[in-house]
């Protein structure tokens, strides 16, 4: 299978760049890189905000969406993102530390380093992601909760479904409803947990509850499913159908763009070793741009452009060594083969091999990136503009001999 990004949290950078193409004009827009920021308690911020910064605190109300980004550090001076005031639109926060004790009047999403803990109140669900996550017992979470951590302890009240992902799960609150809880190893329900549904959980061991423990629903225990050794029918048309996405994909790619194609193709078959080389490089270097466009202040919209490039590019990157796959081995029993199948020799030799064990699997897959990304980086930096020159015209054949120029 062809993998870019395959963790839970790769959606996350794929919906900030999308929110930023489809977004609302530059004037409702307020983009803001500096070292600290703070929105005071008496302020009011219209505008959709977009921060870097490496401390961030919002006392003041926020009446559009929030997008923080936090720079990465050690406890909650550096990386530390603190929401103490009224938010009424989305908040989407990157940091080492979160910190919310204001109010949230929309979804949040949160993604930390370090620990999240949540105090205040939010209305419309919660995504949260970090080694710790503590609720207290001051919280108050309408809709639905979805939580992953090493350390996760619950004491507050949540309102609607949640499902808990963690090594050491604690629970000591109010529940509106079912509670699944996945991995969990080390899972305790203080005395007073009150759940208003079932709960679902995984976990080595029995669960006894403590009388003073509350479930109205079901206790049911979920036996973890060991995956099947040998690919299934729905794995294997499941495969089938991504590889028909793509091989579709490419052909529109090679139709619509044939002379950045026929080029990156003849670098790649003519300089391999060199495609290996600057393949190489761009691999590590469009992903530090990226980092250095924030940290320099360029901006952020440079940094989601270079970081949407590099993606694209990796992802167009079978197709260059697949086309390159498929006419080597096509050229020798038909040399006049068309794209169509050309692309889907070298498709299936490239989706056959990526799909082989680990680590030989992966080794495939970075090689295929590695040697694509090279061919088009150095047709990207390639200025040389192909012209095609029209042969002279043919001597009139009726007229015979071109006539002789009067001396």
């Amino acid at each position: 299978m062809f993998r870019i990004l395959p963790t839970r949290f790769a959606p996350l950078a794929l919906v900030a760049f999308l929110g930023l193409i489809a977004g609302p004009s530059r004037a409702m827009t307020e983009w803001i890189n500096t070292n600290h920021y703070v929105l005071p308690a008496n302020a009011v911020e219209s505008r959709e905000l977009w921060i870097l910064a490496q401390t961030e605190d919002i006392q003041g109300q926020a009446q559009n969406d929030l997008f923080l980004l936090s720079s990465a550090g050690r406890g909650y001076t550096n990386g530390a993102i603190v929401l103490g005031g009224i938010c009424s639109n989305d908040v989407w926060a990157i940091g080492s530390s979160i910190r919310l004790n204001g109010q949230v009047f929309d979804h949040a999403r949160f993604l930390a380093s370090e620990a999240i803990s949540i105090n205040g109140g939010v209305a419309n669900g919660l995504m949260a992601a970090a080694p710790q996550i503590f609720i207290g017992p001051t919280a108050s979470l309408d809709g639905s909760a979805w939580l992953a951590g090493s350390e996760v302890m619950v004491n507050g009240r949540i309102h609607g479904s949640t499902r808990i992902y963690g090594k050491s799960v604690t629970l000591a609150g109010s529940f509106g409803d079912s509670v699944t809880l996945v991995a969990a190893q080390n899972l305790t329900l203080m005395p007073g947990t009150i759940i208003h549904g079932d709960l679902f959980y995984t976990s080595p061991s029995e669960l006894f509850l403590d009388p003073k423990v509350h479930v109205t629903g079901r206790l049911v225990r979920i036996v973890p499913v060991t995956p099947p050794s040998r690919y299934t029918w729905t794995l294997f048309f499941f495969e089938l159908a991504i590889l028909l996405g793509a091989l579709l994909t490419g052909i529109i790619f090679a139709t619509f763009f044939p002379t950045f194609n026929a080029r990156a193709l003849q670098t790649l078959e003519v300089y391999p070793w060199k495609c290996l080389g600057v393949g190489l490089v761009a691999l590590l270097a469009f992903p530090a741009a990226a980092l250095v466009f924030l940290v320099i202040g360029i901006g952020l919209p440079l940094a989601l452009l270079t970081a949407g490039l590099w993606v694209a590019l990796l992802y167009l990157a079978k197709f260059i060594v697949a086309l390159a796959l498929g006419r080597r081995i096509l050229r020798s029993l038909r040399p006049d083969t068309n794209v169509f199948w050309t692309l889907l020799a070298g498709l299936i030799i490239v989706w056959t091999l990526s799909n082989l064990p680990p680590p030989a699997g992966w080794l495939v897959w970075l090689g295929v990136a590695v040697f694509g990304l090279g061919s088009m980086t150095i047709t990207l930096l390639d200025h040389r503009i192909p012209v095609l020159v029209a042969p002279p015209p043919l001597p009139d054949s009726k007229s015979g001999n071109p006539e002789t120029p009067a001396l």
